[in-house]
């Protein structure tokens, strides 16, 4: 058997530095991976009480454990924007189901304005938020960005129904997201717009 001496050609002065010398690299990698990946939202839930409400898919809630008031929006959906038709009616929607009350709120990712994008169960009966309003007609389902599959069926059996903003004429049937589109390229005449004429 030979001794430790013979097999490691280096000093035993300097055997203790080698180790450690290798383990710094391996300790920088793993701390450089653990850093830089991507945060993950998918555990981050959290109870808060609704404090405003700006529209039919977006509001203010003061967390539970305390701290500031944090800017969120409703997953998977959108709803008709304040300027649009509807868009009284869906915030009133979301006002009468959560407004100053305690709800779950369970983070999926954060949006370009720095909004949580949460899913949101009412306390203590546990109604899913984003469901109701799809159920009862109020806002549309975002199928581009969904992640709940299982809304589109319920979407479906509201306009089938004419339900909320489904049972307005075509006409004045206009996605959110193409609202906004087309109110950033400047096709679609404001409200002050139509004062002027």
């Amino acid at each position: 058997m030979q001794s430790a001496s013979r097999s490691n050609p280096l000093p035993r002065s300097l055997r203790g530095r080698a180790r450690e010398g290798a383990r710094l690299p391996l300790l920088l990698l793993l701390a450089t991976c653990f850093f830089s990946s991507p945060a993950t939202h998918a555990d981050e839930s959290f109870d808060a009480t609704v404090t405003r409400i700006f529209d039919g898919d977006s509001f203010l809630v003061r967390p539970a454990a305390g701290g500031r008031e944090i800017d969120v929006r409703l997953a998977d959906i959108d709803a008709p924007e304040k300027k649009q038709i509807y868009g009284d009616k869906a915030r009133a929607a979301l006002q009468k189901l959560i407004a100053n009350r305690t709800v779950r709120l369970v983070v999926v990712d954060t949006d370009q304005y720095g909004r949580k994008v949460v899913r949101v169960y009412r306390q203590p009966d546990q109604l899913d938020i984003a469901h109701t309003l799809v159920h009862d007609g109020h806002v549309w389902v975002w199928r581009k960005y969904a992640r709940d599959k299982s809304l589109f069926a319920i979407e479906d059996a509201a306009k089938a129904a004419h339900l909320g903003l489904w049972a307005l004429p075509a006409s004045d049937l206009q996605p959110p997201w193409q609202y906004r589109y087309e109110l950033k390229n400047q096709k679609v005449p404001s409200p002050v717009d139509s004062m002027k004429r």
